[in-house]
């Protein structure tokens, strides 16, 4: 997803939140491999992962790591750190991956989303994956209510398994990107499978969304309607099929 926005795209600024300890393969890496001038903000709320993440990267003057909340948007994106290395008023990539799904139903993560997504720019993109449950009577979906249960009642931490509906309310309405939402080895693979997938690994969604202007919704509106009058009236089938949520 980060390859996508950084060569595809061309976004040249980036935010991560729930970054977690760095590793190999992170975001900084990919997008910077694209565009050596692309900036990067982690932010983590444990202060083990920031110590650690900024000694790695202290070397690294477009690599930055920030220690803030992800349930509270207004402050961590006014955060001075945030605030010194990225500009919110041009677009860029807001990555959300592995991290939803530890929010809690009760701090409203669909709310704490809207948040974000109102505070982006036109042109901005929205990257998340989250831990899925079918919820279509499975195996699969009887393995994730099992390892839901696992998370919550063995003292694992927060893991919590949602339908493709309660992910797809977290863009906000946002226009996603094919191939839509989708296990994560089949967003834009590099290449064919090196290995057959666990059950555990088939059980992630990721998407990619991008906030279009006011200007671009009307275009594509009037767009899909000459369309629709040329098709026999599927512009309303064409447009539910075209956004998150419609």
């Amino acid at each position: 997803m980060a390859r996508y926005l950084a060569g595809t795209v061309g976004i040249d600024q980036f935010l991560d939140i729930g970054a977690g300890l760095p590793t190999v393969g992170n975001t900084h890496e990919i997008v910077q491999e694209q565009n050596p001038c692309a900036t990067v903000v982690y932010v983590d709320n444990d202060p083990l992962c920031n110590a650690h993440g900024q000694a790695i990267l202290a070397t690294n003057d477009r690599t930055h790591f920030v220690s803030a909340d992800l349930v509270r948007p207004e402050t961590l994106l006014t955060h001075d750190e945030v605030s010194r290395h990225l500009d919110l008023a041009r677009p860029l990539g807001l990555i959300l991956c592995g991290i939803l799904h530890h929010v809690d139903d009760d701090l409203d993560p669909v709310g704490i989303m809207r948040r974000y997504i109102d505070a982006l720019a036109s042109g901005s993109y929205v990257a998340i994956t989250h831990f899925w449950n079918p919820n279509d009577g499975s195996d699969r979906a009887d393995l994730a209510v099992r390892l839901q249960r696992q998370f919550v009642e063995m003292g694992l931490g927060s893991g919590w398994y949602r339908t493709r509906e309660q992910i797809n309310s977290y863009f906000g309405g946002l226009e996603l990107i094919e191939p839509g939402l989708v296990e994560l080895e089949d967003w834009w693979p590099m290449g064919p499978p090196v290995r057959e997938r666990f059950p555990e690994e088939r059980l992630m969604l990721g998407g990619v969304a991008v906030k279009r202007s006011p200007a671009d919704h009307c275009a594509s509106e009037n767009l899909m309607s000459a369309r629709g009058n040329r098709t026999g009236g599927r512009r309303q089938v064409f447009l539910r099929s075209a956004r998150i949520g419609g």
